[in-house]
């Protein structure tokens, strides 16, 4: 008998229910979900390959202004190893080095640890709100500087944007682009970051009538809003809206 399937799209490739995974191998451990998350991260699950996994559910408002600290930190990073490896000068003449400056001009209290992945919000960033808007600013910018200057040097290859090599996966996530923290999606509950095969999260979530699907290369965020939905996998009865009064996030 063949495996059952489903297809949310009328269009939609069909995509097959696998039951592979546990919530143990497709929610990492320090994912945060809200009733909402729970609810769409348990449809979706039994369609996924074991090569993909759950990195990021919801974030409070607090969350999203850390991540901007940990972006920053993380290009820094990756920048000053670039540097290392090789100069490479880009366009009027920027280089690594003028861009760590650039960066260095807004910079988070403490200004390092953040991308030494030992957690979300450690170690806590004690910038005031509009600092950090200051900060997500400059970011944006130095990343689309620090892009070309990576393709340039040769350690990301754009022909790969989409599903890059391992080696290259940290490169292509420092010059992602980051969301203002005062509008992150990942408030709702609805949306997710999935890491692993690039490729078949987007064609899996796209059968699964995601309301969004973008490839960020490092990992492809995915959102199910169920007011936006393009199919039938959740409807807007069957996900709650988010945080009940009083309730706090749940971790997987």
């Amino acid at each position: 008998m063949p495996p059952e399937t489903m297809s949310a799209l009328p269009n939609a490739p069909t995509t097959a229910l696998l039951s592979v995974h546990r919530r143990a191998t497709f929610v990492g451990s320090s994912v945060k979900e809200l009733d909402n998350t729970i609810a769409i991260v348990d449809a979706i699950m039994p369609y996924f390959p074991l090569s993909c996994h759950v990195i990021s559910g919801y974030l409070d408002s607090e969350d999203l202004y850390w991540k901007v600290s940990y972006h920053w930190d993380l290009l820094t990073s990756m920048l000053e190893k670039f540097s290392a490896r090789a100069e490479t000068t880009g366009d009027d003449g920027v280089t690594a080095a003028s861009l760590v400056k650039v960066l260095e001009t807004v910079p988070p209290i403490p200004p390092r640890g953040y991308a030494l992945d030992k957690g979300l919000g450690i170690p806590a960033d004690h910038s005031s709100h509009q600092q950090t808007l200051e900060r997500h600013g400059v970011l944006a910018k130095v990343k689309l500087e620090a892009r070309e200057l990576f393709i340039r040097g040769g350690v990301v290859t754009p022909s790969l944007e989409k599903d890059p090599p391992k080696f290259e996966k940290r490169y292509w996530l420092s010059i992602a682009r980051v969301a203002n923290p005062k509008f992150g999606k990942h408030r709702t509950g609805f949306a997710l970051d999935i890491a692993g095969a690039n490729s078949e999260t987007t064609r899996v979530a796209r059968a699964l009538g995601a309301s969004l699907v973008f490839n960020e290369s490092s990992h492809v965020h995915v959102e199910f809003d169920p007011k936006k939905m393009k199919g039938q996998l959740l409807s807007r009865a069957s996900v709650p809206d988010g945080l009940r009064c009083g309730e706090r996030p749940r971790r997987a």
